[in-house]
Formats: C-alpha cells, structure tokens, sequence
C-alpha cells in the first residue's frame, strides 16, 4: 500500500505541475472601457468620462436613486464579452467626497460566478484598483459608478487587466481535490487496519469519528454567506492583515515585519507587535491566487482543526481515557465563547491563543503531578513550552492573563515549585518558550519603547477598564440571542459552562467525604477555583481602576483593556472541569456511563447548533471580499485608535497620498516599490537637504548613497520618513526597511532553538515509546 501511494502522490505532483505550466503560459487578457464607451443618464458627458455635482443633485430624477445603495446610478459601461478568469479592475477618477462606489455587475448571473468587491473611491486618489473573480466568461458585463448625491464626482475610464490569480485558484483547487482522494484512501486503510472487532479497533474508529465531526460541525458556519458579515468587529484589521502579509510576501519580505500595502501604500509595522505566524497558510494561499475571504476561511479551518487534536491528545492523556478525552474536546472545541471569538467577535488572536491553553494546562500538570524521580520527568517541560510558544505567536494579551494565571498557580502550589526538579522544568519552559520566539520578542521590545508606539488609543478615556466589566447577573444567560434591533447578548457563559458550574456546587454540597476522597474531585477543586477567579476578574465590581494606579506593575496587569477576555480562561478551566465531573459521576453510577458521556455530548452539540442557528437566521449578508483592494486605503486596517502608529501620526487619515514628493528640493525623481524607494536625488547647495518619502517611519529603515555611505533616517513631520541628502551629491540613495543585526542574530538562535527543540521531541518520543504509560504520562488510572 506504501509503495502505491508513493506513485499515487507522484502522479498526482506531475498533474498539479503540467496543470501550472500550461495555466502560466497563456496569454493575460486585458479590457478598456474608455470614456466614449460610458453611458449616464444624469452626468454632464466630458472628453473623457462623465461628471457630476452636487449642484445637479437636486434636480437628478427619482428613478436613479437606489435605496439599496443610498446612492444614485451614475455611469454604466459594459463590455460585449469577458473570458473566465482573474482581472485587476482599474478606475480613473476625480472626487471630493467619501461615498462613491463603483460595482462590477452581471444581471441574472449566480453570484458563485462573479465574485467582486464593491470599491469605495477615496478622495485622496485618483486611482483605484480592485480585483474580480470569473469562473465562467461573461456576455454583457457591466462596470457601474454610484453617486451619493455630494460633491463632484468624475468616472474617467477601466481597465481589466488579466492576472494569475485565477489559475493560482483552480491550482489549489486541483491540490484541494487530491488531498480529499488522499485522505479517503487513508480512511479506508486505517479502517482495514483496525477492525471494529477488537478493542483498539472499536476505540480508534470511534475517536475518528467523534473528532472528525467535531471538526466538520465547527466548520459549518463557513459554509454560509450570512455567517461571517460585515459587521464583525475585528473582521476588517485581521483581514488586512492577510493583505498586507500579501504585499511584504511578494516584496521579498521574510520575516515580515511591514505591511507595505497598508495605510496608502505608507506600511504598517503591525507584524512587529501583533504576532501572525499563524496567518501564513492564509497570505501565501492568497498570493497564490485564493480570494480573501477563502484565506481567512482556510486558516479558521486550521485553527479548528488544530484545537480539536491539541485539546484530545491533552485530555486525552490527561484522564488516561479516550473517550473522556473526545468529550473533553467536544466540550471545549465547541465552547461558546470560541464560537463567539471566530464567528462573531473575529477575535482572531484569541481564536489562536486558546488552541494552546489545553497543552499549557495539561503540561502544567504534569510538572506538578508527576513524580520527579520517573526518568521521563527531564522531558516534562516540552508539552508546556509547546503551548507557551504558540501563544506568544497568537495573542500577547491572553499571554499577559495566562502568564498571571501561571504565577498564581506557582504561588499555590509553592512548595512544589520551589522542588529543585519542578522549578528547574519551570525554567526550562520559560528559556524554550522565549528562544524559539526571540526572532519576534527582540524587535517587539525594542520597538514600543523608543518609537513611543501607541498600544491602546481609542478615541475616548481608555485609562479606567472596570466599567468594561459585566454585571453579574450577565454571567448566567444561558443562550446567544437577538434582539429586535438586531443585537446579540453575546457576553456570556453559555448553557454548558453554567451546567457545569452547577454540577460542582451540587456536588461539593452534597456529597461526602469518602465520595470526594479523589484525585479528580481535588483537581475538579482546583479547576473550579481558578475558574471562578478568573470569573470574578470579568466583573465590573473588581477594583482594575484601583490596580491601575498602582504604578508600573498595575499598568502592566491591565494592559489587557478589556476585562471580558478573561472569559477564554474561564472556557479552558471549565472545560477540564467538565471532564472531572463526568468521570466522578460515571465513578458513582458506572452503570451509567455511556448514558453519561453520550448524553453531555448531546447536550454540548446542541447547544453550539442553537449559536450557528442564531447566526443563520440573524445575522447580516457577507461581503465578497475578494481581493480587499479597498482595504489598503480604508481606516479600517489599523488597529482600534492607532495602535502600532508612531506618536506623530495619530491616525491613517493624517496621510495624504497625494503630495508631490518629487517636487521637493533635492528630489530629481523617486521610484517607490514596497518598503524599498530608491531616490535619484541632486542637492549642489553646501548645506545638506531634508527630505521626506512616502513611508511611515519605524525603526529598522536604513538609507545608503549608491557609493555606500550610510545617511540619517528619522521621523520627519507627522510620522513620515525623512532622510538627509549629503551637500554637493549627486546620485542614487536606496532606502529600505534593513533591520539590525541583532534581529537577524536572533532570528538565528530561534531557527537553532527550533531545531533542538524538535531533536529532543524526536529522541524523547524514540526513548518514550520503551516505557510504560504509567511511566511517562499521568498518575491517574486508566479508563476507557
């Protein structure tokens, strides 16, 4: 079977590859719709194009306006025949006003066919492009402007210019089908493998099956157009972040540190405090050709997929049983306040940061739990680095919350910590976790202090975060539901959370002493307390304002803005909750247990049903998003107030694209891609010449002479990048975003960090697999 599925993958590579070639050789089309093809029935028709103003506004006839829009029909342009595949729509414009929109439209088709963004003109341009997807060629299609009845509006001309997009699409769609064709074949065979007749067999078909639909139903949501909606509140910044991982990729940018694209074409350093790691899959498979919102929807897939398998192995291994290790997963993949983060909240960073919270509390445990005399203890610390690394690559404020929830636990249990073995696993996992993100930490620490970055400006008094809290009569709704101004009580604990909850008073109140003389009714104790602390944090009754005045160590306690985010800990602590309870029940009724266990998970299942109801049912359409030109110049892109801006630029609307930069003194001409701008620059005074470029100045931008001198680069009016032209040059001067060499030094020791951490795993799990499970894994006993 090995050697037929070796040829199998090999065929299917020369498939992909002859399947590329012949994609890549044809010939790019390209469109023009000029001004004489451009039809109005209320502009005022030009050499070139049509305008309009808010002059005739008033007089513009009602059967122009379109109440879906809020705009008036303006000029139309349609072209006799369009082929399939990917364009750049380009349009030439005049306007003053924010508000115009141009729409690429074909009356009648199935929208599957067409996918296109509408364009939103900014008045800071005169060019705008957008990106469209045809998966059929089209008779008839038409190129729309719309009018919002303000100011002056000018349509010129468009251009679709063909590019690779479409073939990088139907590639990863070819890829896509043989991935399924693969896995089908790998289920049959594992299938063979383990026949439902004996144990193992029955064990591991069932795991592959909980976990497998587990996995499709968290999913599901993605299938429908009315789920993921424009009005998500962090939906728009994660996005641009794809786009602007887009741009840097195809720059040559490796790490990224600057979002060229962004902000007019200025970058942004927002991967230079806002970890992304885990939105690579997402930006290389959309500068391949895969549209935006298919990105985004691909790396909710892996996250999902990764949360259900980290979360079994943890409990799995944890409990010493597989099938509370699939009701744990259940429970805690299909949690209400992750749902709530990916289809509602599109808190990405917290998405990804509770993909790893089950292998920090797994690994947690068993620092603290094993015996430290077992020789399989010198490798305790790798599980829990595992998780803190790829926290610190998903979310710095859940890093904040769980690294106070770490030193809490260290205190509690402080007589273990200071166990010379325990605190020497402790410090292991501190040094790993940190080494193999020091590519990341080094550039981040350096750059908030100098660069005066603003973290969390909003607008409004953001200094006291108390009055963010719940009340707690807030905690207790039990269910996701809509209002009749189409607003959700999404804050919550959710049915299962507070069944939970529930269930350990009940117990701790009527049970006795010999029916609580467990290890799981103890870890249960510790599970529920932790829990419940975290809880009182989301309060608006506990004093964060106060704790904030307590100088640097209270600022830095409350730096996470928003108390609620401290639900995600409460999910993970009830989630394990969940799992001693079941199995402290199932302890008292035996007889039970699968009633037990196939019951919660029911009842799990259908409370999630009853949230992606609500969002099917509720919730506003979905945008297209298909390439989200419009995002590299809308405010949208930048973190709430500014954040990663530097102290003189506020704001992306301080940005004016449309400044001369070659009419300054000393500028002949410049050449701008990217983050690079090469300038041709003649300064003959005996004075050395200022200058500004069109960048944001972060730390990191180099400027050189073409014969190898190195000039100043600073921060010049309003944020904007300045360099100095030498006196009496003549010549080239390159600028681009260098770095320093200790970033790359400790991007260096990360790759060798990684590299040594994966030989450990490796030799750890050679030697592993010697010993019993008793010897490596938990004190517990086993179940089934």
């Amino acid at each position: 079977m090995k050697r037929k599925g070796i040829i199998l993958v090999i065929v299917q590579i020369v498939i992909a590859v002859i399947f590329s070639i012949g994609q890549w050789n044809q010939q790019l089309e390209k469109y023009t719709i000029d001004g004489s093809m451009l039809t109005s029935t209320i502009g005022t028709k030009l050499s070139n194009g049509y305008v309009i103003s808010d002059l005739d506004s008033n007089d513009l006839p009602k059967e122009e306006w379109d109440n879906g829009r809020n705009a008036f029909w303006f000029t139309k342009g349609t072209l006799p025949f369009v082929k399939r595949g990917s364009y750049e729509v380009t349009i030439q414009y005049r306007t003053d006003r924010k508000g115009n929109t141009v729409e690429v439209q074909q009356w009648g088709l199935p929208p599957q066919l067409l996918l296109a963004d509408v364009l939103e003109l900014s008045p800071k341009l005169n060019q705008m492009t957008t990106t469209i997807w045809l998966e059929c060629g089209i008779e008839n299609l038409e190129i729309r402007s719309f009018y919002n009845g303000k100011g002056s509006l000018e349509i010129q001309s468009i251009d679709l210019v063909g590019t690779r997009d479409k073939a990088g699409q139907d590639l990863l769609r070819i890829i896509g089908l043989f991935f399924i064709i693969d896995f089908l074949l790998w289920i049959r065979s594992y299938w063979k493998k383990y026949p439902p007749t004996t144990a193992e067999g029955k064990q591991r078909r069932w795991s592959v099956i909980v976990l497998g639909a587990t996995i499709l139903l968290l999913c599901l949501p993605l299938t429908s157009k009315t789920l993921i909606h424009a009005n998500m509140q962090d939906l728009d910044y994660h996005l641009a972040r794809i786009v602007g991982m887009k741009s840097a990729l195809e720059e040559g940018q490796f790490p990224i540190r600057i979002h060229s694209s962004l902000n007019y074409g200025f970058g942004y350093a927002s991967p230079m405090f806002y970890p992304e790691l885990f939105l690579y899959p997402s930006a290389i498979l959309h500068t391949i050709g895969l549209p935006l919102m298919q990105s985004y929807q691909v790396f909710i897939v892996i996250m999902n997929v990764m949360t259900v398998f980290i979360a079994y192995w943890c409990m799995k291994r944890m409990f010493q049983s597989w099938s509370i290790g699939l009701l744990g997963t259940v429970i805690y993949s299909l949690s209400y306040y992750r749902l709530l983060n990916m289809y509602l909240r599109a808190a990405v960073g917290e998405t990804m940061a509770m993909t790893f919270f089950p292998l920090i509390v797994y690994g947690l445990y068993r620092i603290y739990m094993m015996d430290t005399k077992e020789k399989s203890y010198r490798s305790v610390w790798i599980v829990p680095a595992l998780g803190y690394a790829g926290l610190i690559q998903s979310h710095l404020i859940s890093g904040e919350m769980v690294g106070l929830f770490t030193l809490i636990v260290c205190i509690i249990f402080l007589q273990s910590t200071l166990e010379p073995k325990r605190f020497w696993a402790l410090c292991k996992v501190v040094i790993a976790a940190a080494a193999v993100n020091l590519w990341f930490l080094v550039p981040m620490t350096q750059g908030m202090t100098p660069m005066g970055v603003f973290l969390y400006v909003m607008g409004k008094d953001t200094q006291w975060i108390q009055p963010e809290g719940l009340n707690l009569s807030d905690l207790f709704q039990l269910f996701l539901v809509m209002d009749s101004n189409g607003k959700t009580n999404q804050l919550q604990l959710g049915a299962v959370t507070v069944v939970i909850f529930a269930a350990f008073i009940i117990i701790a109140c009527t049970w006795n002493k010999k029916e609580k003389n467990t290890l799981y009714y103890r870890l249960a104790k510790w599970f529920f307390g932790l829990g419940t602390l975290a809880l009182i944090f989301i309060l608006k009754d506990f004093p964060w304002d106060f704790i904030r005045e307590l100088g640097f160590i209270g600022q830095v306690l409350t730096k996470f803005r928003l108390p609620t985010r401290y639900f995600s800990l409460v999910t993970v602590f009830f989630s394990f909750l969940g799992c001693c309870l079941v199995i402290l029940f199932t302890k008292k009724y035996p007889k039970w247990r699968k009633t037990i266990i196939t019951a919660s998970a029911l009842f799990v299942v259908l409370c999630a049903f009853q949230f992606m109801n609500i969002l099917q049912t509720e919730c506003g359409s979905i945008r297209p998003l298909s390439g989200a030109n419009q995002i590299t110049t809308d405010w949208k892109n930048i973190g709430w107030g500014g954040e990663y801006l530097p102290n003189p630029l506020d704001h992306p609307d301080s940005l004016d694209p449309s400044i001369d930069w070659a009419g300054q003194e000393g500028v002949t001409s410049y050449e701008k891609s990217g983050t690079k701008i090469v300038l041709h620059a003649s300064n003959p005074s005996a004075q050395s010449v200022t200058v500004q470029m069109p960048l944001i100045y972060y730390l990191g931008y180099a400027a050189q002479t073409s014969d190898g001198q190195d000039i100043p680069v600073y921060s010049g009016e309003k944020g904007i990048l300045a360099v100095d032209i030498p006196a009496g040059y003549e010549g080239d001067i390159g600028i681009w975003h260098r770095g320093f060499w200790y970033w790359d030094a400790a991007a260096a020791v990360s790759i060798a960090a990684w590299i040594v951490f994966i030989g450990i795993i490796w030799y750890e799990r050679r030697t592993g697999s010697k010993r019993t499970k008793k010897d490596g894994h938990s004190p517990v006993q086993t179940h089934k």
